[in-house]
């Protein structure tokens, strides 16, 4: 039976989402703008009054949102849902967030006891390994897929999966509940790092294939949301931006109201039959065939027959890329065809020396 994700006002119920996903230590919510994601998220964790960390991916969106003026909690102090915020270094690359009082001299509001919550960046905590967090129930990591015009962060799929095992550290080993980690993006790129880690690119496809907002996987304790019809972005679509991004080539329409990934190459992508190709090379967990008649390619991720593999190491992918660079101009003249998205972000990635 189908589960309605949302509200009486259209926004996501987060109440509702912990209650289906008790068995879930790990929830990937995926959809427009203006959903209530973010907000929803926040008030749910403030409100189990239980210590959290708020996460970003970059140092520079951290230092943003751990000042007190800008900090994530703003817009529910200004409904009036929370009271005022303010934050507070405790560490390096680490925040704390306050309850406060106005220091009426100062005319700025002051931290009051211990902190409720703390906030940092995925690309920097590495260096509070040292620390203890064994207090944090949720880890709430918010735009975890970067925007298009946003740099990775290296290696950065292991750095999130090393930073849930430092906050979780033995706990399951003691009998406790596993930290509840809860990941929160737009719709900006369905092979982002964390989802080719997890090799759940190809079930995101078919969620969006089959329009299915809502699949929980109790054995991998994996919750993945993806906020289609919306009654918020159904509202949405009749306000001024995006009546004014209304025209069908808009990306950003279509990823913020419709749950839209950025990168559709759908017309590359289909399922061929391998005996009608010849292994070519492999490298990152794919291979590269060469039809047998005509000069066309397939990638999968399947690997039947012998063929010259490659490394992933720079210095490997450096003379992939000196050996085979007339693959990367079939690509551009749509010679090649894609088994799934995966393949197209695993070949793009190959001839990229520089990660």
């Amino acid at each position: 039976m189908a589960i309605n994700i949302y509200d009486q006002n259209g926004y996501l119920d987060w109440g509702k989402i912990m209650k289906v996903t008790k068995k879930c230590p790990f929830i990937f919510c995926v959809g427009g703008r203006g959903t209530g994601k973010t907000y929803g998220a926040l008030k749910y964790v403030y409100f189990t009054r239980k210590p959290f960390l708020y996460l970003r991916r970059t140092k520079t969106q951290f230092e943003l949102t751990s000042k007190t003026e800008t900090n994530p909690f703003k817009a529910l102090e200004m409904d009036e849902v929370v009271p005022p915020v303010a934050t507070k270094a405790v560490a390096k690359d680490l925040t704390g967030l306050y309850k406060c009082e106005l220091d009426e001299e100062e005319e700025k509001v002051i931290p009051v006891g211990e902190p409720f919550g703390y906030m940092s960046a995925l690309s920097t905590f590495s260096n509070l390994r040292g620390m203890s967090f064994e207090e944090i129930e949720y880890i709430l990591f918010d735009e975890f897929i970067p925007e298009p015009h946003e740099r990775p962060i290296k290696n950065e799929a292991a750095a999130f999966l090393n930073l849930v095992e430092t906050v979780n550290r033995n706990r399951e080993l003691k009998g406790r509940d596993p930290v509840k980690v809860i990941c929160l993006a737009n719709a900006n790129d369905i092979a982002n790092p964390l989802y080719i880690e997890l090799d759940i690119v190809k079930k995101s496809e078919q969620m969006m294939e089959k329009h299915k907002s809502l699949s929980i996987d109790e054995q991998r304790g994996l919750c993945m949301i993806h906020l289609f019809a919306s009654p918020i972005s159904e509202r949405k679509k009749h306000t001024a931006l995006y009546r004014l991004t209304a025209n069908k080539n808009s990306e950003f329409n279509q990823m913020a109201l419709n749950n839209r990934f950025y990168k559709d190459e759908s017309a590359l992508i289909k399922s061929c039959p391998l005996n009608e190709y010849t292994p070519l090379v492999s490298i990152s967990n794919i291979t590269i065939y060469q039809h047998k008649s005509r000069r066309e390619y397939y990638v999968s991720t399947h690997k039947t027959g012998s063929c010259r593999e490659y490394g992933t190491s720079t210095a490997e992918k450096k003379r992939f890329y000196n050996n085979h660079s007339s693959l990367w101009i079939a690509y551009l003249h749509n010679k090649i065809i894609f088994e799934e998205y995966l393949c197209l972000v695993l070949f793009e990635n190959a001839f990229d020396t520089t990660k």
